[in-house]
């Protein structure tokens, strides 16, 4: 169904299938309170608008941008992305 709806949305400009959030990585709770409140109320807008868990999201929006800013310091060196992502692995564990 969802393969549909997003060829739908794609080839005719039908309303673009939502629940795709789900398989972006989003918080099922934020997909959720995204289609029932057709994308207004949200209590945060980050990387994606939150609905739940506000402070767990900004947390967890905080540690995106700290690893974004690693990336793209190794970046401005020439390291290959697999090495960075091996060395933000690391840092992480």
């Amino acid at each position: 169904i969802l393969c549909k709806r997003y060829q739908a949305y794609w080839m005719s400009g039908a309303e673009f299938p939502h629940e795709i959030g789900i398989f972006l990585g989003y918080p099922i709770e934020d997909v959720k309170g995204f289609i029932h409140h057709h994308g207004s109320n949200d209590l945060f807008t980050g990387y994606w608008k939150v609905y739940a868990r506000m402070p767990a999201k900004q947390d967890l929006f905080h540690r995106f941008e700290e690893i974004r800013k690693v990336m793209l310091h190794f970046l401005t060196f020439g390291l290959r992305m697999e090495k960075i992502i091996a060395l933000i692995h690391g840092i992480e564990d």
